[in-house]
């Protein structure tokens, strides 16, 4: 390192991709450059400069100045008392919790939501909505037992305990 003045009555140090000045420090990258900026009481990274975590890269935080980055294999976010409250796994589900029981799922069928689900409105292609044997699609089952019977025909609703539970045939 050398030690220059600055013309602002300040010292300044340079070399080995270091450089110090008015309390700033610059650490100089390959591509991209870190930033300790004393008057703002921030460590600044350049867009696309990576903070990465873990011997074998776990996490890495970064923006491309357009979008911001977390990446990781198994992403959780924890409550201030350790509770797990969120989970995003590579390649597989992403799970939410509510006081450490899983409330959402993610699968590669779907999703499964644990307790009850309130929405103001319902859009479904082809609902099934309960048991039912039903062979067919364009059924509409609402209720337990409803539909058990094998059905065939289109557009077949069955709605309320026990409906439609035995065998029929034909359209609506």
């Amino acid at each position: 390192l050398s030690w220059t003045e600055d013309p602002t009555g300040g010292w300044v140090t340079s070399g080995d991709n270091i450089s110090y000045s008015a309390g700033d420090v610059t650490f100089t990258g390959a591509s991209y450059n870190l930033v300790w900026d004393k008057s703002d009481s921030a460590l600044e990274f350049a867009d696309s400069a990576k903070a990465i975590f873990g011997a074998g890269n776990d996490l890495e935080i970064y923006s491309d100045g357009s979008t911001c980055f977390l990446k990781a294999d198994d992403l959780r976010f924890r409550s201030l008392g350790n509770e797990t409250t969120a989970r995003f796994i590579a390649n597989g589900a992403v799970k939410l919790y509510w006081d450490g029981l899983t409330k959402f799922e993610t699968s590669n069928t779907g999703a499964t939501v644990t307790g009850t689900l309130v929405a103001d409105g319902l859009t479904v292609d082809n609902v099934s909505v309960g048991k039912g044997a039903n062979s067919v699609t364009a059924n509409t089952v609402l209720g337990q037992n409803a539909l058990d019977a094998a059905v065939s025909g289109v557009g077949n609703t069955a709605i309320g305990h026990s409906s439609l539970t035995e065998l029929t045939s034909g359209t609506n």
